[in-house]
């Protein structure tokens, strides 16, 4: 195992994110009653995510949004009963690059999610979120954002299908005007078809970011803590098509 220093932005088999939910916008939850909000995305989750460059022993992957989920759980006390929020997007961005030789040398890319799509079972709740809790309507908060520095537990000997391997992503995670350093513990699996699966979780306080909950009658309390998860499925991009968009970015 090798163990990489802060600002190196190592990585193996996963993508994150945190953003966790971040899950990262995963931590606004829920109290029903505020009003309105599109809840539509303004931007695709590939215009604002940045794309890694590669070497000839590294092969770059992408976060799939159609398999993946940024999600946010968060207990309270509704009507009386214990209750556990669930939040969930799929609009999830992000790359990865695995080192063939030495996975411990890997990258993960900044993971972007999409706040204004986080989606609960109550409408209230979800307008909620957008116009009040992580205040998504606005344009300059739509994204959560995850940046990894450091990469822990990877290992240094080429990676066979099928292994689970573990570890762990510390980072910078920024919700709403506030950037905190979290660590998410992941778990990742390289596929036959060469897809990586993996989750990544962590727990985070959303007093952290500046975010408060509004009080309303029928909810008693509502937890401090919120656990925000990335479940993904990262797929390979060809050189040529990495190139090409990097290339268009600049």
């Amino acid at each position: 195992m090798a163990e990489k220093n802060t600002g190196s932005r190592r990585f193996t088999l996963i993508a994150i994110a945190v953003i966790v939910l971040v899950i990262i916008g995963a931590v606004g939850y829920g109290i029903w009653v505020i009003s309105a909000g599109s809840g539509e995305a303004s931007q695709d989750i590939d215009d604002v995510t940045p794309d890694l460059a590669t070497t000839s022993t590294e092969q770059v992957y992408e976060i799939e949004p159609s398999g993946s989920e940024a999600r946010f759980y968060i207990n309270e006390v509704l009507n009386g009963e214990d209750v556990r929020v669930q939040g969930t997007t799929q609009d999830v961005g992000g790359q990865l690059t695995l080192n063939l030789n030495n996975p411990s040398q890997s990258e993960i890319g900044t993971i972007v999610i999409n706040a204004r799509t986080i989606a609960t079972d109550n409408n209230n709740r979800n307008r909620a979120l957008r116009n009040n809790i992580l205040r998504s309507a606005r344009d300059e908060y739509e994204f959560i954002r995850f940046e990894p520095t450091t990469l822990t537990g990877l290992p240094t000997e080429p990676v066979t299908v099928g292994t689970e391997i573990s570890f762990q992503i510390v980072g910078n995670l920024t919700i709403l005007d506030t950037t905190t350093e979290v660590t998410f513990d992941t778990t990742a699996t390289l596929g036959a078809d060469d897809i990586i699966e993996g989750l990544a979780s962590t727990e985070i306080l959303y007093a952290d970011y500046g975010i408060s909950i509004p009080r309303v009658p029928f909810v008693a309390s509502v937890e401090d803590n919120v656990l925000l998860e990335l479940a993904f499925i990262a797929t390979p991009v060809s050189q040529d098509d990495n190139a090409e968009e990097t290339e268009a970015s600049e």
